[in-house]
């Protein structure tokens, strides 16, 4: 895990570009990230239900720091389609065939951390997201709050995967309703940990099931 196995390292200390040199240097052919996220929507249940979200987009949320590796002759990334997707379909058909509920879409938004977003972050991103619903302009169906999550690290990974062109997907992992969609304050040490703990066997038998998959899979 990029921020180690007891969470020693954080989101915005971690060494990305560093990371990703790396990956592309070994001859990485494709990411499947895994994340712990925050729920805009309450219709999603958290991962230790076994439940999980494919996203099909992203945004860079609030306070995001640029990021770049500078790759020579690739100056401008393409990040329209930022998650892969024949990784995503792997995904979703391992993770229903294992029973699991696979939320198929959804935008990721992530957020500088290493604090969780306030009340009001989440109640605007809530606001733009549920206006988006009820637009008619081309691209505004790709807003809404269906399976939308928060989270403090993908984005990043999205943008040096494109740069790199690394295909890779995101597995988003609920582990609480995002800030003030109830009335409990969020606590990494309690709930959200325990949650974690709780899921670790679902999380890890879906990596290797879709790994394996992914190995039979041209893409």
């Amino acid at each position: 895990p990029i921020q180690g196995a007891n969470h020693q390292n954080h989101p915005l200390t971690d060494p990305y570009v560093e990371i990703f040199k790396k990956l592309k240097k070994e001859g990485v052919e494709a990411i499947l990230a895994f994340s712990a996220t925050g729920t805009l929507d309450e219709k999603v249940k958290l991962v230790d239900k076994k439940s999980f979200v494919v996203p099909s987009d992203y945004m860079r949320g609030y306070g995001f720091e640029p990021i770049t590796a500078n790759v020579k002759g690739h100056p401008h990334a393409d990040v329209s389609e930022p998650f892969h997707n024949e990784m995503r379909r792997v995904i979703l058909e391992t993770g229903r065939d294992l029973k699991y509920t696979m939320t198929d879409g959804g935008i990721y938004v992530m957020s500088e951390g290493n604090q969780f977003e306030s009340k009001v972050e989440i109640a605007f991103l809530n606001a733009v997201l549920s206006l988006g619903e009820k637009l008619t302009f081309p691209g505004v169906q790709h807003l809404s709050r269906r399976g939308a999550q928060v989270g403090m690290t993908a984005a990043k990974e999205v943008i040096l995967s494109a740069e790199y062109k690394i295909p890779y997907a995101l597995v988003a992992c609920p582990v609480n309703l995002a800030a003030g969609m109830t009335n409990k304050r969020l606590s990494h040490e309690g709930d959200t940990m325990k949650v974690i703990n709780d899921s670790k066997q679902y999380i890890r038998t879906l990596a290797l099931e879709t790994i394996a998959r992914m190995k039979e899979s041209e893409f």
